[in-house]
Formats: structure tokens, sequence, C-alpha cells
């Protein structure tokens, strides 16, 4: 029906969007005054509508199982399950003002209602496309971990990460562990900005931080700070595309499942079966001692968020990357 209408749109509004509903009506209130140009724009948006409809459904279909003449989902192997179609929904949040270079025309689009796709910037500027990179890289990186957990990041790359008893602690520390790469850094939280925090964040120039949520007080105090941008996300819960790295080629599309540490918050041992398949093994004499267990899940975390091979050293759950001169 809504496909029917669509088609019709000379003589017909279609309307799958709530946000339209104040134009519709006004419409009708002035004797269905309305123009080809609206209702077209309406057609658009209800043809999109049933294609993300669409494919929505194929992509639940991919991982069905029909082996046994039953439905269910297909089980999760060591590869994970790559489907057969790749199949993407996203809507356009909002143009940015411009890509890596200003010549470069570039916009957001959000696939739903999660992750930076809710995200508000409280104070500063409209976020850049490096902006967003670097952003997710720092909120990906802290999201690891349960304990408090700062990460600031530098072109992408994270230049300090801590954990530590509290968020202003763990921020501190990890400020500190490369202080020059810091200034105008990106910052990400994965608890609450508490005014602690914001008071340590103030005292020397970030350009963006990003977190769950943030007080009232740690608002104001920010505040004090007009061009920090504040950038508040919701990272509850994760889309099903969300675990799948995708990255464009000449001619294709290369999909892989993402590079995560789901036992960051398990306690670490020899022989410990992290998932189906994958054992922890210790190659060495020498057992790891409890702090350098904690060392190493530190490490599976910090490793996979950075480029090929990274030389970084750790200690004391803090980790300061280093350049490797290839």
């Amino acid at each position: 029906m809504v496909r029917a209408a669509a088609k019709n749109f000379q003589d017909v509004m279609i309307v799958v969007d709530p946000k339209d509903y104040p134009r519709v009506l006004e419409v009708l209130d002035s004797n269905g005054n309305d123009t080809a140009a609206f209702r077209f724009s309406l057609a658009q948006k209800a043809f999109a509508h049933t294609a993300a409809y669409d494919t929505t459904i194929a992509t639940a279909l991919e991982v069905v199982d029909t082996d046994g003449g039953t439905l269910s989902r297909k089980p999760l192997t060591l590869n994970g399950i790559t489907p057969d179609h790749l199949l993407v929904r996203a809507a356009k949040i909002h143009d940015l003002r411009y890509g890596e270079n200003p010549h470069q025309p570039a916009a957001f689009y959000a696939e739903g209602e999660w992750g930076f796709g809710t995200a508000q910037v409280l104070q500063g500027k409209a976020l850049s496309f490096t902006n967003l990179l670097d952003l997710d890289a720092a909120a990906r990186l802290a999201l690891e971990f349960t304990d408090p957990t700062a990460v600031v990041v530098k072109h992408t790359n994270p230049c300090g990460v801590a954990t530590a008893s509290s968020l202003a602690k763990a921020y501190v520390k990890a400020r500190e562990i490369d202080p020059l790469s810091a200034f105008g850094g990106i910052v990400g939280l994965n608890r609450t900005l508490d005014v602690d925090t914001a008071l340590a964040i103030v005292e020397t120039f970030i350009e963006c931080v990003v977190t769950p949520k943030v007080d009232d007080d740690a608002r104001e105090v920010l505040s004090a700070k007009k061009n920090l941008r504040l950038v508040v996300a919701d990272f509850a819960s994760e889309s099903e595309s969300n675990r799948k790295d995708v990255r464009p080629i000449m001619g294709g599309w290369l999909v892989q499942d993402r590079a995560r540490v789901a036992e960051a918050d398990t306690v670490w041992s020899d022989g410990l079966e992290v998932s189906a398949g994958r054992v922890l093994r210790v190659v060495t004499r020498r057992q790891p001692t409890d702090e350098e267990w904690v060392h190493c899940v530190l490490h599976g975390a910090y490793a996979h968020t950075l480029s090929p091979t990274p030389l970084f050293f750790l200690m004391r759950t803090e980790s300061r990357p280093w350049v490797l001169d290839r």
C-alpha cells in the first residue's frame, strides 16, 4: 500500500515519518493547498522506508538455518557468520562542513538509535568528519572496560589509556602518559562524566569529549571552555551490523568480524577458554604474575585499535604507543 501510494504521489500524500505530521496538518488545514514538490518528497521517504523494511527482513533471513526442516538461527562459528549479501540501511542525520579536506563533501549516516546515531553535541561547534573518526576510536577503546577508563586519541590512534579507581584519576593518568600529544586531543570515557573529571579536563586544551552521560555540575565546569565539544551518546546496546568491520576497496567491500576483546573483564589464566576454539596458552616457562595478567588484558584491548605492527609499552595498567621507524 505504501509503495502504491508513493507511485501516485501526484494525487496522494503518503506519510511514513511522524516528523512530517505538522506539515501535513498545515496542508490539510489550508484545504489541500500543497505542492508537487512536497508530495514528491513524501514519496521519496516512502520508497526509502519500504526499502529499509525489505533490507531488515533480508538481513534477518541471511542468518536463518533451514537444516532439519525447521527455521533457526545459524550457529556462530570461530569465523562468525558472513552473509551472502551485504545489505546496508542508514539514514542521513546531517551534512558535515566537509570531509577530510575542504573540497570533499561529507555527511553522517546512522543505522539506528544507537551509538553516534544518538549523539548530542551539548556545547561547542558542530562535529567534523575527522572529529567523528577520532571520537569513534576513543569511545571504542574506552568501552572495552568496565572499570573507570579514559582514553586520549590523536589522529585516530590512542596516545594515552588508563584505568583507575575513579574516572578523574584515570583521565589524569591517560593524559600524563604523553602530555604533548594529548594537547588538543580527543577524550573518550566509559562512564558518567563527573565534576572531578571535568575539572581535570579543563586544565589543558582538549578538543572533544565523548561520554555516555554527564552530570549537571560537570557541564557547568566544562561550559567555561567555549570551544570544547561535549558529546553524549548512548552506547548501552549494540547493533548487529556494528559487529562487522566493513571497508570499501575498488570494485567491492571487505567484511570481517570486528576485533574486540570479549574477555577483557575476565580474570586471565593459562588454559582459559575465551570463546569457542580459542584458548589462552602461556608458552614461556614462567607463568605471568597477577599484575602481568592485568597488563595482558589491557594489551589485548589496546593493540587491536592501533595500525598493524604497533610497538608500545605497558606498565601499571597504563600504556603509551611509540612510533616504529620502518
